[in-house]
């Protein structure tokens, strides 16, 4: 269907693929993966327009061939229409096409041979579509998916996740003879996940997906195309198959240099011997026994080529508090000024008082002498009521996070106590804000042009210009993967005594995301953290607050695992990944240290 030969493509900044080759043929359900910035998104792109990019090597795709495609963003519809009408919808302008091309035809004026054409070719696509049956096809594939109860739902009045699965499910419901995904899991909640995870494997088209999730990961896909080191490794298999398979591949590769580089050191010391004869006893004979092994030496040298390439996956994210000795504000002082927030000797000693205020609908918080911020009767109203009252303390050292639906508030409940802090005490609290859009970014660089004050670094201040990372790369010309990185490395940078974080995981690859997890446990601080990633979730955090039907509960880290699992899983999956991520990562280990042995135990175990 789509095969690369040996191509080789970049950027002026930056070489993607040297000589890469694979194949998607039909009925691959594949899965492109790879480190952030290593070009997923751009492989698709080349894909998908190869006439509108420089590139060598060759791009294969069969004559005709419908590609459909599903991008990270998606915009909501906000046109008044039910879930059904959206998905019918391009069915239905097929048919009053084919309808109008009828009508013309009996019109003797009309181009009979152009109509005749156009007939055709419009009920070749109606028949690709199965375009006659769509409404048995578009209420199979809702209750497949468990989205029937969406079916009458205006799509104006529906979560971002919810519409973000019809606009897949519409996506499939077209039957593109490949369908391209990238990154179709960002920002969906649990269920919808588990929704999203049902109708790829049900999906019986030729599907090429780019995901980070764990969960689609461990659960779909039956080939792997594996970006790495700007080259392209192509697996027959599971994702579970694959990690066994290149870390057995790996292990070997590694040990046979090794051994190959003991051989030709042996042979190094030979020659050295025989030039060190040779000169001491002027034997022209040696002279040119020296020669040759010599020539045989440097074509051993050129026969064992470069070493193997083991990436490095140990990302390092390390969170700060302040100097406890600098920006002391007395305690008493902070309490005597309703809505102060003010910064204690001590982290345990900071009391925050925060008061939230939206549009329609408000809040306030009131000061607890143990809570860092202490939110009490907090609505949120947009063309309906979101949140209704909600009321909860965060305390020092606190590790918290806010789970809950599409749609529940989640974020815009975050963003809310950011600004609250930020306006009594800018820079107490960092703030990783959510990676929506390109076009968001886009708004926000040329509001920043402008002077507005409409973007925030990662430590909550202003720019007044556009972002650029540490690096001094425009973060415009960044993956989303690396725009995350990119605020991550800012909070790391400034100290903060609150880290606010939405949706930090959300582009992240499977080892920046461990590794994050592992430097939230680590902070000292407190953390309120928003995410639909439930291996951040139950790895990091000790406390949850879930946000439903207007009102929220609260449950233990531990407990919330617990019904998780119940619920969708017949075994700890969880624990099950971080145990593969940290055999990987301590197989990898042993390679470096030329402990080939203790990898293959490590392995078998």
């Amino acid at each position: 269907m789509i095969r690369f030969e040996n191509v080789s493509f970049g950027f002026p900044q930056k070489e993607l693929y040297e000589d890469i080759s694979f194949e998607i043929e039909q009925g691959d359900h594949a899965v492109l993966i790879g480190s952030n910035g290593c070009g997923k998104s751009s492989l698709i792109r080349l894909m998908m327009d190869k006439d509108n990019f420089t590139y060598e090597g060759r791009i294969v795709i069969e004559e005709g061939v419908r590609i459909g495609y599903v991008s990270q963003f998606v915009s909501h519809e906000r046109e008044e229409l039910t879930a059904y009408d959206f998905l019918a919808a391009p069915f239905q302008k097929m048919l009053a096409d084919f309808d109008g091309i009828c009508a013309r035809m009996a019109d003797e004026n009309e181009d009979a041979d152009k109509l005749n054409i156009s007939y055709q070719k419009l009920m070749d696509e109606i028949e690709a579509v199965d375009g006659y049956n769509y409404d048995a096809n578009i209420r199979k594939a809702l209750a497949k998916a468990d989205l029937t109860f969406l079916t009458d739902s205006m799509v104006s009045k529906i979560s971002g996740g919810e519409y973000k699965l019809l606009y897949i499910l519409r996506s499939m419901l077209l039957k593109p003879q490949l369908l391209i995904m990238d990154e179709p899991d960002v920002f969906l909640d649990f269920e919808n996940l588990v929704s999203l995870t049902r109708m790829i494997n049900d999906y019986d088209g030729t599907l090429l997906a780019i995901t980070h999730s764990r969960i689609l990961l461990n659960c779909c896909f039956d080939k792997v195309l594996d970006i790495e080191n700007m080259g392209l490794r192509e697996f027959p298999g599971t994702f579970a198959e694959y990690n066994t398979w290149i870390l057995e591949t790996k292990i070997g590769l590694f040990e046979h240099c090794r051994d190959f580089d003991e051989f030709i050191e042996k042979q190094e010391q030979i020659v050295t011997q025989i030039r060190t004869r040779a000169t001491e006893m002027a034997i022209p004979r040696l002279g040119r026994q020296v020669k040759a092994r010599a020539t045989y030496l440097e074509r051993l040298k050129r026969m064992r080529g470069e070493d193997p390439f083991l990436e490095e996956h140990h990302h390092e994210f390390a969170f700060h508090l302040p100097d406890k000795s600098e920006g002391v504000t007395d305690v008493a002082d902070a309490e005597e000024t309703t809505g102060t927030v003010m910064e204690a000797e001590t982290v345990e000693d900071a009391v925050a008082d925060v008061r939230i205020e939206t549009p329609e609908g408000g809040g306030n918080t009131e000061i607890a002498s143990d809570a860092v911020i202490s939110v009490k009767d907090y609505s949120l109203r947009y063309d309906r009521d979101v949140l209704i009252n909600v009321s909860f303390d965060i305390r020092p050292g606190d590790k918290v996070a806010i789970v809950g639906a599409n749609g529940t508030g989640k974020s815009s409940l975050l963003r809310d106590v950011y600004s609250m802090l930020e306006e009594k005490q800018p820079g107490r609290a960092g703030y990783f804000r959510q990676v929506i859009t390109e076009e968001e970014e886009a708004e926000n660089a040329e509001a920043s042009k402008n002077g507005r004050d409409d973007e925030n670094t990662g430590n909550g201040k202003s720019t007044g210009k556009a972002k650029k990372a540490k690096s001094g790369i425009n973060i415009m010309k960044m993956s989303g993967g690396e725009r995350c990185l990119a605020q991550l490395d800012e909070l790391c940078r400034v100290p903060h005594d609150i880290l606010l974080l939405d949706e930090p995981t959300s582009h992240l690859d499977v080892y920046a995301q461990i590794a994050l997890e592992k430097a939230i446990r680590a902070y000292e601080g407190t953390v309120l953290l928003v995410s639909h990633d439930l291996f951040a979730v139950t790895g990091c955090t000790d406390r949850v607050l879930i946000l439903e039907n207007g009102t929220i509960r609260e449950m233990s880290g531990r407990s919330y695992r617990k019904s998780i699992y119940s619920k969708y899983f017949d075994s700890d999956v969880f624990e099950a990944e971080k145990k593969r991520i940290q055999k990987e990562m301590n197989v990898a280990d042993c390679i470096r240290a030329n402990k080939f042995d203790e990898a293959r135990e490590i392995l078998q175990k």
